[in-house]
């Protein structure tokens, strides 16, 4: 009885994880839903009319009888010549010639042969084909429990290697980071940088002190260009990658001159503030509109009260308007 309920709670593994992985594999590769979802993993987890899961079910079917068909032992059926007596002996064919089939409706075999016979680069890329992904899903599936029906308990150790190997994966992923870095680039003025960055956390209180430790590598006083920095924290990372300011969740604002730090939610205008570099321009810009009146006072006797550094400045602009 209780080798039994062990052979079911096996097979229901194997069918809960044929029916999930096309979704996780779509959802993965970024496609969307058959009738327009956002997502193609919720989309192809229904098994309803109104959803892509009713395309799945027609290769699942065949893939629950296989695997009730290879329930019954792990290789202890055997005829006399020695051949598994459970799976039929064109059962593997069957399910790797699916697999194959089902393989080239996801690929682009028309951009193959372009790249393979013009001078249009080849390259290998999927096609969204939702109902291809179902059978190559199943008929792999089936294929590794034939395997496993026909290796036993030994195919566990063929196990081990990927596990330990996607353990290590995981525990170095750079998706376990708290932030992580997004598209920079420059502001509405010289000297005004913008950037972004990616984070899970969307609590103000929480992400401040963690935002702030990230903002100290982009201070602007260790940089030779910034002046005013503004770094939006969002929590979609597709977002931090392309600069978008949709869903930002905070901002902060850095100023070289002194002038103290921003923090606020959402998107903070961080360049209503006068830079040295504002200040600069203005400065030159009024300089260079009294040029006319500065330089009818030339020479320095006849222009008392009158800066000599402005002049020659002055003059410095009438050379390269003269050019």
């Amino acid at each position: 009885m209780g080798a039994g309920a062990s052979g079911r709670a096996g097979q229901g593994a194997w069918l809960a994880v044929a029916w999930v992985l096309p979704a996780v594999l779509a959802g993965l590769a970024g496609w969307k839903g058959i009738w327009g979802s956002d997502s193609a993993f919720s989309d192809y987890l229904v098994p309803l009319p109104v959803a892509g899961g009713v395309l799945h079910v027609p290769s699942f079917l065949v893939l629950v009888g296989v695997v009730l068909g290879t329930g019954r032992g792990a290789g202890t059926q055997r005829t006399a010549g020695g051949d598994a007596a459970g799976p039929a002996s064109w059962l593997p064919v069957a399910l790797l010639a699916g697999l194959l089939v089902a393989g080239l409706g996801l690929v682009d075999l028309e951009r193959i042969w372009l790249g393979m016979t013009t001078d249009v680069p080849a390259r290998l890329r999927v096609e969204r084909n939702p109902l291809a992904l179902f059978v190559a899903s199943d008929a792999a599936i089936g294929l590794l429990r034939v395997q496993a029906w026909r290796a036993g308990p030994r195919l566990g150790w063929a196990l081990v290697a990927p596990a330990a190997v996607l353990t290590l994966l995981l525990l170095a992923s750079p998706g376990r980071e708290e932030i992580r870095h997004g598209r920079a680039h420059p502001g509405p003025s010289r000297g005004d940088e913008v950037r972004f960055a990616w984070s899970r956390l969307d609590s103000l209180a929480a992400l401040e002190p963690i935002a702030r430790e990230y903002a100290r590598a982009y201070s602007p006083d260790q940089s030779v260009n910034a002046e005013d920095v503004a770094i939006h924290f969002t929590t979609s990372l597709e977002g931090a990658q392309l600069g978008q300011e949709a869903g930002v969740v905070a901002t902060l604002c850095l100023y070289e001159d002194g002038t103290p730090d921003r923090w606020g939610a959402g998107v903070v205008d961080c360049f209503d503030h006068e830079s040295f570099t504002d200040r600069f321009i203005a400065g030159r810009i009024d300089l260079e509109a009294s040029c006319p009146a500065l330089l009818a006072a030339w020479p320095p006797e006849r222009a008392r009260g009158v800066e000599r550094a402005d002049l020659e400045a002055c003059r410095a602009f009438g050379r390269r308007k003269a050019r």
